[in-house]
């Protein structure tokens, strides 16, 4: 049972209108009841939970987090891509609080979980209309601050030009809906040496142990499958030590140093 949220911008630069007379608060509204229409044709989706979130002051209500537990999340953006604003004025940068003294926190860096995954739909809506041919094709990301986030989360954003281009994107983000996690991969370790004709390792010859690969270091969605009776996913935190910490202890203790 997948959760999608929806964050809209709600800033006073949403009013501005586009050559169709419509604001951008106005299409924002629309693009989330399309893509309800869409998502519903698919009858995994009668599991799903919405949640609508606005750029309005919110209240404390960040609950602990369980690293363990998997619930995979999409959240969609829908936004101007303008400077982040708020009632302690103007934000230049767009910063992630790494520190965070919420329950669980020593198990992770990022500020989010790893079956959440960030969608930006960037409004780029001229306020005139083009003369030029509308060109159909992949739809590009926005160069606001906000799609360096998107793919930390194993996301994108996109860079909404025209209301066409926008129904290609909510037709795009329906088909993203799936479970598994983001997951980061790195090498370790220098490849082993090839073997030679004899079957036995032959170290003469080079094992190209430099030479960069691009499943070196990536960054995939692993899928998940759910349960085939409750349609909820299992997954299981990978803890390295070998033994059950103390329930006293303040923090995990770690094997590796």
């Amino acid at each position: 049972m997948p959760i999608l949220l929806f964050l809209i911008d709600t800033s006073a630069s949403m009013n501005q209108r586009t050559d169709l007379g419509t604001s951008y608060l106005d299409i924002a509204k629309g693009a989330v009841e399309l893509f309800l229409k869409l998502r519903a044709r698919d009858p995994a989706s009668r599991g799903d939970r919405y949640m609508l979130v606005t750029y309005d002051e919110p209240p404390y209500c960040i609950k602990g987090r369980n690293p363990f537990f998997l619930e995979p999340s999409i959240l969609i953006t829908i936004t101007d891509g303008n400077k982040l604003t708020s009632t302690a004025g103007v934000q230049e940068e767009l910063h992630l609080p790494l520190n965070s003294p919420l329950p669980g926190s020593e198990l992770t860096k990022e500020p989010f979980r790893w079956d959440q995954r960030l969608f930006a739909l960037v409004l780029r809506l001229p306020g005139v209309a083009s003369v030029e041919s509308e060109q159909l094709g992949s739809v590009p990301t926005d160069e606001s601050a906000i799609t360096q986030m998107c793919e930390v989360t194993g996301g994108r954003s996109y860079c909404v030009r025209t209301q066409r281009m926008l129904n290609q994107c909510l037709e795009s983000l329906v088909q993203k809906v799936q479970s598994g996690v983001v997951i980061n991969f790195e090498k370790a370790g220098p490849d082993p040496l090839p073997i030679g004709e004899d079957g036995l390792m032959d170290s003469s010859r080079s094992s190209n142990s430099f030479a960069a690969q691009p499943w070196h270091s990536c960054h995939k969605l692993i899928y998940v499958r759910p349960n085939s009776k409750t349609g909820v996913p299992v997954g299981h935190w990978p803890i390295p030590e070998s033994f059950w910490p103390d329930q006293n202890l303040p923090s995990l203790v770690s094997v590796i140093e």
